[in-house]
C-alpha cells in the first residue's frame, strides 16, 4: 500500500486523489468489485456485481477533491 498521510487519505487514495480499489472489495454491503474498467479526469470506473439486483454494473468513484463533491 502507498504513503499513509492526509494527502493520500491515509492510504486509501493515490497521490492523484484516486481511490485505490481492490478486487472482491464490497461497497455498502451490496456491490462487489470485479475489476477496474478505466479512469478519467473525475475518478475511476469499476465493474461491480450488484448482489441485490444480481447483475453487473459500472460504479464511478470520484476523486477525493473538494470541487468534485460540492
Amino acid at each position: 500500500m502507498g504513503v499513509f498521510n492526509e494527502a493520500t487519505n491515509n492510504g486509501f487514495d493515490t497521490e492523484c486523489h484516486e481511490y485505490l480499489s481492490r478486487i472482491k472489495e464490497h461497497f455498502a454491503y451490496r456491490y462487489e468489485v470485479d475489476k477496474k474498467v478505466g479512469k478519467g479526469s473525475f475518478g475511476v470506473v469499476l465493474k461491480c456485481y450488484d448482489h441485490k439486483e444480481r447483475e453487473y454494473v459500472a460504479l464511478k468513484v470520484l476523486k477525493n477533491k473538494k470541487r468534485l463533491y460540492k
